[in-house]
């Protein structure tokens, strides 16, 4: 991962994981948040049954959905955080050869 970025107090429960292979980005986060759900996003079956193997009997509810990034149909803040491989990012908009965090809903937790 190339950074991450979350203001102190702030609740990441669901992760989108776009081109998500191993799930390396997923394995990171989940045990400095108390996610609920993490969707896995990749092209390859093989490696989305990678990342299902390697982050299962952590407590998250997991999704595998095998699929370009650029053919999701995903609700506005139905996710608190998007992390994405380089090519994964590019369908999302995000400049060439950048990879990282994007934070796609306001809520934080009650202090």
């Amino acid at each position: 991962m190339t950074g991450c970025h979350v203001c102190a107090g702030t609740r990441v429960e669901t992760v989108l994981d776009l081109g998500c292979g191993a799930g390396n980005f997923s394995l990171k986060l989940a045990p400095l948040f108390a996610l609920e759900k993490v969707t896995l996003v990749d092209l390859s079956a093989n490696m989305l049954d990678r990342a299902m193997e390697r982050l299962g009997g952590r407590g998250v509810e997991l999704r595998a959905v095998q699929c370009d990034v650029r053919d999701l149909d995903l609700e506005p803040d139905s996710q608190d955080i998007i992390v994405a491989a380089a090519g994964a990012a590019e369908g999302i908009g995000l400049p060439h050869g950048s990879s990282g965090t994007r934070r796609t809903s306001s809520r934080s937790s009650a202090a």
